[in-house]
């Protein structure tokens, strides 16, 4: 068989729809660039521990002491704020929404997304209630920035993307700068998956980082074993974790980190997109599920099947084990490809990457369904009418990756004992407000939904579609 068949033999295997020659979608293959939404949260947080180790800020000092002009800033702790305790009120406001229908594309500075956010009453006390809001992220971002004398990018590239050898994930504001390939996000609007907007500034530190799905699967050990952390610091993480008042679907959430049936790790959801990286302490597995889809009725998708799939492993005997313990089966990768096919179609998922990893035991992984729906693809870009977005953008399509550059190994200090690499051929270099019990969205007309008039330019939404909002 020539590489280049056997390339297309595994493609296949991963995806059946990987090869099809019948349609001009985009199917899901791994290589593509995902955005991480609130898993961006736990990057953030990681840096605020990792200052704190160094004494160069404090964690029960108020956050004025960093940033001015923070509402109840003088009471209000950066533990507080990592924690989801601050009472702080979010920028999902009319206000923010006209403002980014008037002009779709316009990046937002962190700062203007606060100044949204700080015309709100207080939701509560600081430390009362825990309410999941990405202004209490994004406000971190720049205590981030106010004492490392750096931009949020900068820091997260020195501390956290560099020595865990990131080299396919980034944090942008600037969707033009999102590498190629990269899917569509959708949300269903009557039945239909309609594309979302791919503006990544409305999240800044709360959720404007892409990655690729083996660079997940690397954060998702890091994350859970607190490898960029104390073994102090990462107690005091996990330690502080308590059920939310309002917010995503966690067991139990701490200082940017959830727990999900004994896994610890982030979810995000927001405009089209949804994500989870989650690690079991006992088997040090991991498991990554990418999809482009949001705002289902449901609940998180990835969330969903999951739970699903940590229960089947726990049954199996392969996690949740005393230490000593062997596992004594494989993964039942049947059974996890019944699971991941059973979500999608019950929940309308156009594309999903998901996979487990367990250290003597095994790895499966799964490409399902399309990155782009034909509809989207307009020759080489999926994004129609954006004639008049600057040259340079990177919307979606062919790769514009050196083809000859391949992943090779864990990358993350350890092979995963199933004899097998990434399983990322190609590799490009590289939020959410969680939408409470229903689509969060400003109610501002009958429906509860913005009327939304795009203007040709700002393609990728579609005009008849409501704003399903992060």
């Amino acid at each position: 068989m020539t590489e280049s068949a056997a390339t297309d033999h595994a493609a296949a295997e991963e995806n059946p729809a990987a090869i099809s020659p019948t349609t001009n979608s985009r199917a899901v293959g791994g290589d593509e660039s995902w955005p991480l939404r609130s898993v961006t949260k736990s990057f953030t947080v990681t840096l605020i521990l990792q200052l704190a180790e160094e004494g160069r800020l404090d964690l029960d000092a108020p956050v004025a002491t960093y940033v001015d002009g923070v509402p109840n800033g003088e009471r209000v702790t950066l533990r507080e704020l990592a924690a989801m305790t601050s009472g702080l009120p979010d920028y999902t406001t009319p206000d923010f929404l006209a403002d980014l229908l008037s002009d779709p594309t316009r990046i937002f500075r962190p700062q203007e997304l606060l100044a949204y956010a700080w015309r709100e009453p207080l939701q509560g006390p600081a430390g009362a209630e825990a309410v999941y809001t990405n202004s209490n992220t994004v406000l971190l971002g720049r205590v981030v920035e106010a004492v490392s004398s750096r931009s949020f990018a900068q820091e997260l590239e020195r501390r956290i993307l560099r020595p865990l050898g990131l080299r396919h994930t980034l944090a942008t504001p600037d969707d033009r700068l999102w590498p190629d390939p990269h899917p569509v996000g959708y949300e269903q609007v009557n039945g239909v998956p309609e594309p979302q907007l791919p503006n990544l500034s409305i999240y800044a530190a709360a959720g404007e980082m892409v990655a690729s799905f083996g660079d997940l699967r690397r954060w998702a050990r890091a994350l859970g074993r607190g490898t960029l952390l104390s073994p102090a610091s990462q107690a005091e993480r996990l330690n502080a974790a308590q059920p939310l008042a309002r917010g995503p679907e966690y067991d139990r959430y701490g200082l940017g980190i959830g727990e999900l049936s004994g896994w610890w790790g982030h979810t995000g959801e927001g405009l089209g997109f949804t994500a989870l990286v989650m690690h079991e302490p006992l088997s040090d597995a991991r498991a990554v599920i990418v999809m482009n889809t949001a705002g289902r009725p449901q609940g998180h998708p990835p969330t969903l099947l999951f739970r699903r799939m940590a229960e089947l492993l726990d049954r199996q005997g392969i996690t949740g084990l005393e230490k000593g313990e062997q596992a004594v089966n494989r993964l039942p990768k049947a059974r996890l490809n019944g699971a991941l096919e059973q979500v999608m179609d019950e929940l309308g998922v156009p594309g999903a990457a998901a996979g487990v990893w367990v250290p003597g035991v095994g790895r499966w992984r799964r490409f399902r369904g399309v990155a782009v729906l034909a509809d989207d693809t307009a020759s080489s870009d999926p994004i129609t009418g954006l004639a008049e977005l600057p040259s340079g953008a990177v919307v979606g399509g062919g790769s514009s990756q050196d083809p000859n550059h391949h992943s090779s190994g864990d990358g993350d200090g350890g092979g995963d004992g199933d004899g097998g690499g990434d399983g990322n051929a190609i590799l490009p270099p590289l939020m959410d407000s969680w939408p409470w019990a229903t689509p969060f969205t400003a109610d501002i007309s009958p429906g509860g939904h913005v009327p939304v008039a795009f203007p040709a330019a700002a393609g990728h939404f579609n005009p008849s579609s409501p704003l399903p909002l992060i």
